[in-house]
């Protein structure tokens, strides 16, 4: 029996099932020892599941698996992952085969599905199992990873000199990016995609921060995520403008793309 299942009881006096999940008043000497071995086996079990262990399975289907399986799912039960890949979305965690469930993370609607690209490769966090919604809740997000930035404006560019990070620190995505725009003479707007995690569909994520460029001649230019997509635009410091790819030609272009998540 586990330490989370119901049969153990915070109140000492009512642990007095028949051993091995309590022990009776009178209980016979030889039921003895199988309280004592119960007790020692879940309270390892439960030290193996407050210490880091790698996921196995797939983006979208995590699996853990101990040398012992937990007896059921319990309300509040919590494992410490190192999750193996980085996550795409609707992605679940099925323990010890007890069944795949979906992961939730903390978001300004509250909990719900964690989307595609928060949970990166390697990022250990300890995850709640919640009952009422059927769901393991991550409780902490702090991860790291690299992406990869896309022409999105039809205009067929390749960036050069690439260079992008993004960091997921709780409820905030962070995407830094360095390259260099190709020679060209195109009129679309530009349009950056390959964000790391989409953008939420809501007007208040939109909202510009500055960027760094050599070579473009604006007094300054701003980065603004587009709403329920993985793209961004550039406004010129001097408006409202949006940049064209003839402006910004030859340019190299550095910043960071700043969002929450949900």
């Amino acid at each position: 029996m586990d330490i989370a299942q119901s049969v153990w009881n915070e109140v000492d006096a009512s642990n007095n099932t028949p051993a091995p999940d309590g022990a009776p008043e009178g209980m016979f000497p030889s039921g003895i020892n199988d309280v004592l071995r119960a007790h020692q086996g879940a309270i390892k079990r439960w030290y193996d599941q407050t210490i880091p262990l790698l996921t196995g399975g797939s983006a979208t289907a995590y699996a853990l698996a101990y040398g012992v399986a937990p007896t059921a799912l319990a309300d509040g039960m919590v494992h410490v992952v190192q999750f193996n890949a980085t996550n795409g979305a609707a992605a679940t965690l099925n323990v010890n085969s007890l069944g795949a469930k979906p992961l939730y993370t903390y978001q300004p609607s509250g909990w719900a599905a964690a989307p595609a690209g928060v949970l990166t490769a390697n990022m250990i966090s300890r995850v709640a199992y919640n009952a009422a919604s059927g769901a393991y809740r991550v409780l902490e997000v702090a991860g790291t990873g690299t992406w990869t930035p896309t022409d999105a404006s039809g205009a067929g560019l390749t960036f050069s000199n690439v260079t992008a990070n993004y960091q997921v620190l709780g409820n905030m995505v962070f995407a830094y990016f360095y390259l260099t725009f190709p020679a060209t003479g195109n009129g679309s707007n530009v349009s950056i995609g390959g964000l790391p995690v989409a953008v939420p569909n809501a007007n208040n994520v939109a909202i510009p921060g500055l960027g760094g460029h050599q070579g473009a001649t604006f007094n300054g230019i701003f980065i603004r995520p587009v709403k329920n997509t993985s793209t961004f635009t550039l406004i010129a410091g001097t408006g409202t403008a949006v940049v064209i790819n003839s402006q910004i030609s030859n340019s190299t272009f550095s910043g960071c793309v700043t969002y929450p998540v949900g």
